[in-house]
């Protein structure tokens, strides 16, 4: 098992596109509708299993599997260390689905630093993508006491999952 010490979830919709959507004119919502904005991404990302936006990711574990799947999708490893000591990324092997093997041996407090993420940017994020998001978005911004995922919603987020990465 790893802990992602470090990642900062960037916005996968752009405010006025998201405005737009739910029909707002005025600024006077606009910190609310970014909550719910983050609040989306973050959702749709961790039900998907794929991270939206590219970010880089501190992620660490007390002995590591021979193989471990990291966050998707993994674009690369940008730095490893183990035990404090760094080690060269040339010697991890990572696969296409996310998979990342350790050198034989290695042992003790893993860390490395990986960049993740489908698109470079918000503007880069597919229309088929998008429109979950702003489903899931305007689903927030209407129901603000709660109410459960719509089932027709996860249903789309189940698309993003088949997606070729």
């Amino acid at each position: 098992m790893y802990t992602i010490t470090s990642e900062v979830v960037p916005p996968a919709a752009p405010l006025p596109l998201v405005k737009q959507h739910l029909r707002v004119t005025h600024g006077t919502e606009d910190h609310l509708i970014n909550t719910y904005i983050a609040a989306a991404t973050q959702f749709v990302e961790s039900f998907s299993g794929i991270r939206l936006v590219r970010r880089d990711v501190e992620i660490s574990a007390l002995g590591w599997a021979a193989r471990y799947r990291l966050p998707r999708p993994l674009v690369s490893v940008l730095s490893a260390s183990a035990n404090g000591v760094p080690q060269d990324v040339g010697t991890l092997e990572t696969f296409s689905d996310g998979m990342l093997m350790w050198p034989a041996g290695t042992q003790g407090l893993l860390t490395l630093t990986a960049r993740i993420g489908m698109v470079e940017s918000q503007d880069d994020v597919s229309a088929p993508i998008m429109s979950v998001l702003l489903v899931a978005i305007g689903h927030l911004y209407v129901n603000r006491e709660g109410q459960p995922w719509p089932p027709g919603l996860m249903a789309q987020i189940r698309t993003i999952q088949g997606v070729k990465l």
